[in-house]
């Protein structure tokens, strides 16, 4: 080979080995970045998982049942609780 080419094959062999160092320290902070949004997002999964079936039982027993009129009669209220809880049962026999 001539002296021109191989100069040319030498900086494009230099070139790559460049690119291919800046691929890498770029890739490794993206990465990082990549686990702490998995974590923040894994935290926040568990938190609600905790704290939604508890917010919703305590907004469901706490409700003022006094003034609504259907409660005299009970079989009405045995039914309707029974369909709430049936129908949000329901959603988590699928997952």
């Amino acid at each position: 080979m001539s002296d021109p080419s191989a100069q040319l094959l030498e900086n494009l062999l230099r070139g790559y080995i460049d690119l291919n160092t800046l691929i890498n320290r770029t890739i490794r902070p993206v990465g990082i970045r990549l686990e702490d949004h998995g974590e923040a997002i894994l935290v926040f999964t568990l938190i609600t998982i905790i704290f939604l079936p508890l917010n919703f039982i305590s907004l469901f027993f706490g409700m003022n049942f006094a003034d609504i009129q259907e409660m005299d009669r009970t079989k009405g209220f045995s039914w309707i609780i029974a369909g709430s809880l049936t129908t949000s049962t329901i959603p988590f026999s699928f997952f």
